[in-house]
């Protein structure tokens, strides 16, 4: 599960390679440093191999602030589900 994650520029992970699911989670408007986190997860998604699903939620929330924000509910409950669907 990846949550408001940037890139790695030196990490080489291969997400083509990661065949168990995947949960990306991020704000439209996610920048930290002026790094945008929206895109850098968008790009983790684009990459991996399926079962994968991405969310993004409206609003500049960074991280677990996600769980205090307006969206809290549904980022927790997209969360709870994700894993009890894992097998």
């Amino acid at each position: 599960m990846i949550i408001s994650s940037p890139l790695d520029p030196l990490e080489e992970t291969d997400f083509a390679d990661l065949t168990y699911p995947k949960l990306f989670i991020v704000s439209n408007r996610d920048l930290v440093f002026d790094i945008n986190i929206t895109n850098d997860v968008q790009q983790m998604y684009d990459w991996s191999a399926d079962p994968k699903e991405i969310k993004v939620f409206s609003g500049n929330s960074h991280g677990i602030d996600l769980l205090d924000s307006v969206h809290g509910d549904e980022v927790r409950n997209l969360i709870i589900n994700f894993l009890a669907g894992i097998p």
